[in-house]
């Protein structure tokens, strides 16, 4: 649906989306970006573009925001300072 209201309306698209991958029925994110080509009247001809699996970078970016979410609500609910110590 993202894909067709592109074409309707912009000359290069920009989607991210689920799939389901047919060789191991695993679901992955994919970026997809790419250019739309019409002929002279306007309507779509051809698409150009990439997929790239963007799963484990988003998994990554979810796991920083929430050590940085635990981190944020350690250091606003101490009531003082809080040291970290090494051994050496």
């Amino acid at each position: 649906a993202r894909l067709r209201a592109s074409m309707d309306t912009d000359a290069e698209y920009h989607l991210e989306y689920r799939i389901l991958r047919a060789d191991t029925g695993d679901q992955r994110l994919v970026e997809g970006h790419g250019v739309i080509f019409r002929d002279a009247a306007g309507t779509p001809v051809r698409v150009t573009g990439i997929l790239r699996d963007v799963t484990d970078a988003r998994a990554a970016e979810r796991a920083a925001r929430a050590g940085e979410a635990r981190f944020r609500s350690v250091i606003e609910t101490a009531g003082s300072v809080i040291l970290a110590l090494r051994p050496d």
